[in-house]
C-alpha cells in the first residue's frame, strides 16, 4: 500500500502535509465520520486495520497503532521535514450538522480534569461544527497555572459565528486569563478580554477555528513524592482495580473515574486510607480512564487501561 504517491504515473509524490491517516476494512458512513473525525483513539476498534497518527517529530518510520499495525517506511522524506501538526484533533468530541438533524444550539463537553466548554449561539450560515478537548497541556504555555486540558472548535464555513464558554472544573472562576489561538500549529497564545461571570468565562463572536485554554489556576494537585507512592493494580485491569496509598497519605480519601469524555463513572470513599482498598469496574467498557484521588494532601492522578 503507498500513501501520497501515485507509482503508475513516474512515482508522482503528494505535495502537503498529512495527519491522523486512518485505513478501515469496512465502509465508513457520513455520522461516522462525523463523529470520530476530530478526536484520536484511546480503544483501537478493530475495524480500524492501520492507523498513522504521525506524533513523531523525527525519522522515516510510520508507526502504526492500527488493530493489524504494520509500520510504514517514508520514501524521499530526507533532511527532517517534519511540522508540528495543526489539525483539529482531541481526545473526546462532539458534533453538530444542521442538515442532518444534529442540533447545534448547545454543544457541550467535559475534559478529563473536569473542565468544561458549551458553544451556543451558532449562526444560521453554519454548515458544521465540532467541539473537542484535549487532556493534556500544550506544547507551548500560555502562563501560570495552566489548566491540564485545552478546548478547540472547528467550525464550517468560516464566517459562521458562535459564542464559547469555558467553565473551570471548580465551578468558579479562578481563572486570570483565557487565552486562544488559530490551531496546535500557531504554537503561541493569545490574550482576549471574555466576559466574566461566577462560573463561566464567555467569548462571542468566534469564527472558523480556534483552541481555548484558562491560566491563573492554583491546583491542590500532591506532591510527585506522595504521587508516585499511590498504585493503582493491576494496570491494565479486568473487572476490579485495588488502590494503595502509603501510610502517610490522610484517611479521608476519595477515588473517582472518568472515561475520555470527562463523565464520572465511579465514586468511591476509601475506608482506611493505609489498606489496600478494591474498587469494582461493573459495565465499564474496554478503553483509557483517569482516576482521581483526593487526599487532605492533594490530588493524584493516574491512567487506567481496562481490557
Amino acid at each position: 500500500m503507498a500513501i501520497g504517491m501515485y507509482y503508475l504515473a513516474n512515482d508522482q509524490f503528494f505535495n502537503g502535509q498529512m495527519d491522523e491517516v486512518r485505513v478501515w476494512n469496512s465502509a465508513r458512513t457520513e455520522a461516522h465520520i462525523r463523529t470520530d473525525m476530530c478526536r484520536r483513539f484511546a480503544t483501537i476498534p478493530g475495524n480500524l486495520v492501520a492507523y498513522y497518527r504521525f506524533d513523531q517529530s523525527s525519522g522515516q518510520v510510520a508507526n502504526d497503532e492500527g488493530s493489524v499495525p504494520a509500520n510504514g517506511s517514508l520514501v524521499g522524506f530526507s533532511g527532517n521535514p517534519w511540522v508540528t501538526s495543526g489539525a483539529a484533533i482531541g481526545d473526546a468530541s462532539v458534533a453538530g450538522y444542521p442538515s442532518a438533524g444534529i442540533n447545534v444550539a448547545r454543544m457541550w463537553l467535559f475534559a478529563a480534569n473536569r473542565d468544561s466548554a458549551v458553544v451556543t449561539n451558532v449562526n444560521a450560515q453554519n454548515k458544521g461544527i465540532h467541539l473537542y478537548a484535549v487532556n493534556s497541556t500544550p506544547q507551548v504555555s500560555p502562563g501560570t497555572g495552566t489548566a491540564p486540558s485545552y478546548f478547540g472548535v472547528f467550525s464550517v464555513p468560516a464566517t459562521s459565528s458562535y459564542t464559547v464558554r469555558l467553565s473551570p472544573e471548580s465551578g468558579t472562576v479562578p481563572a486570570s486569563g483565557l487565552y486562544t489561538r488559530t490551531a496546535n500549529d500557531a504554537l503561541a497564545w493569545n490574550t482576549t478580554s471574555p466576559t466574566v461571570t461566577a462560573s463561566t468565562l464567555v467569548l462571542d463572536n468566534q469564527t472558523y477555528r480556534n483552541e481555548y485554554i484558562m491560566t491563573g489556576r492554583t491546583l491542590a494537585t500532591a506532591s510527585a513524592q506522595l504521587s508516585a507512592q499511590v498504585s493503582v493494580y493491576p494496570n491494565p485491569a479486568h473487572r476490579t482495580v485495588w488502590v494503595q496509598l502509603p501510610a502517610s497519605a490522610s484517611q479521608q480519601s476519595v477515588v473517582t473515574i472518568y472515561n475520555t469524555l470527562g463523565q464520572q463513572l465511579l465514586t468511591q470513599k476509601l475506608i482506611d486510607s493505609r489498606a489496600a482498598q478494591q474498587l469494582p469496574l461493573p459495565a465499564l467498557a474496554k478503553g483509557v480512564y483517569t482516576v482521581r484521588i483526593a487526599l487532605a494532601e492533594g490530588t493524584v492522578t493516574k491512567r487506567l487501561v481496562i481490557e
